[in-house]
């Protein structure tokens, strides 16, 4: 106490360097719990560093441990302009990650304040995601679909993900998440519709049954949606689902009538959408595919999606049979998607606690890695 607010941070940082035994830990928390009241940001994040740096040696404290910091930082969070809130957010995110439970009270500190800029709630929503469980689902549903209507379509995309997300780790509200989502379907010509039908699409893969009531929506968005991840979410739908879709092979006609208006993601998808056909409904499907492939091979503006033409019609003439299982096996069901697995990161970052590498979402090194490459002076080619 006898420090001013600069002295108590070095204290601190140099305490996380001192090692300790294990019976002086105790002693060591009690006597700087009340620094974790202080109204200072560096002291308060220099003490949970090394509170967390102490749980690290005994891991059966960190639950704990975790609960103590959890009322200093959310009232930092509330007490601050936007940039203190966004260091605190960020490092509540990492302790979220290790103890979720401990916030499942908390949910709703987490709502929009009106005056939050995008960083802060794209934060938010990620937070809003983790902590959402059954009792909180309701509540947390409806805010979400109130957001989702932002001006920002960088936040109306977030939502939506978000929606899928938590679909995924509450299985049983994936029925009023599909619900939720084909309302925004309904904003024809709108980001709203094309964000919804991208979350829909994962929806979907995740839930297969669920596409009962998703694959009928093709016919009016694919006249309205003009997003192109959105427009090939939609093809991959017809692929995927054609069966269940009666004109699902006239819709994708439609599609190789513009042909020249979509873009290369897009005709690529169309082409193993039409393959995928080809097994399913053939009689149908071979005039479609004939006049398809007249145009991928007459294509050659993108180099990729030539020979994937090329590859799809030497396998038909050589060895349908093979064509078969590349194109029409079934697709495996999915729980997790790959840009969900941050658990590597997330355990880096945690044990960078109080640093620049939580702000940016990057462990130091990666910092280092990037700077190094910034500064590096050209080299001059010889001659």
């Amino acid at each position: 106490k006898d420090f001013n607010e600069w002295g108590q941070t070095y204290l601190l940082d140099v305490m996380y360097r001192i090692p300790v035994r294990d019976q002086e830990i105790f002693d060591i928390m009690n006597l700087l719990e009340e620094r974790l009241k202080h109204s200072s940001l560096s002291i308060v994040f220099a003490a949970a560093r090394l509170f967390i740096h102490y749980g690290s040696l005994k891991p059966k404290l960190m639950h704990a441990i975790i609960g103590r910091l959890k009322s200093p930082l959310l009232l930092l969070m509330t007490s601050g302009g936007p940039e203190q809130a966004f260091v605190c957010l960020q490092h509540l995110s990492l302790l979220i990650q290790r103890a979720p439970q401990l916030f499942y009270d908390e949910y709703k500190t987490f709502y929009f304040s009106y005056d939050d800029p995008t960083y802060i709630k794209l934060l938010k929503i990620e937070i809003l995601t983790a902590i959402v469980n059954e009792s909180s689902l309701s509540d947390v549903l409806q805010e979400l679909s109130e957001y989702a209507r932002d001006r920002d379509g960088e936040v109306s995309n977030k939502c939506m993900k978000a929606l899928e997300k938590i679909a995924g780790k509450l299985p049983e509200s994936s029925e009023s998440v599909v619900t939720l989502l084909l309302s925004f379907v309904n904003f024809a010509s709108s980001p709203l519709e094309a964000y919804a039908l991208l979350a829909l699409k994962d929806l979907v893969r995740r839930f297969p049954h669920h596409s009962q009531l998703v694959v009928p929506l093709t016919k009016r968005c694919l006249r309205t949606c003009t997003l192109p991840e959105a427009r090939e979410a939609l093809v991959w739908l017809l692929g995927e689902y054609g069966e269940r879709q009666w004109e699902s092979v006239y819709l994708v006609e439609y599609v190789v009538d513009g042909y020249e208006k979509e873009t290369p993601m897009v005709k690529k998808q169309l082409l193993s959408t039409t393959f995928k056909l080809l097994i399913k409904r053939p009689s149908e499907t071979k005039p479609v595919l004939s006049t398809l492939m007249r145009k991928t091979l007459a294509d050659f503006s993108h180099r990729d999606l030539h020979d994937l033409a090329l590859l799809y019609s030497r396998l038909l003439i050589s060895d349908p049979n093979l064509l078969r299982n590349v194109v029409g096996s079934p697709s495996p069901k999915i729980t997790v998607f790959s840009e969900d697995k941050h658990v590597e990161l997330q355990d880096q970052l945690f044990h960078q606690f109080n640093t620049l590498a939580v702000v940016y979402g990057l462990t130091y090194q990666r910092i280092l890695q990037q700077e190094d490459h910034t500064n590096r002076k050209p080299e001059l080619l010889d001659g």
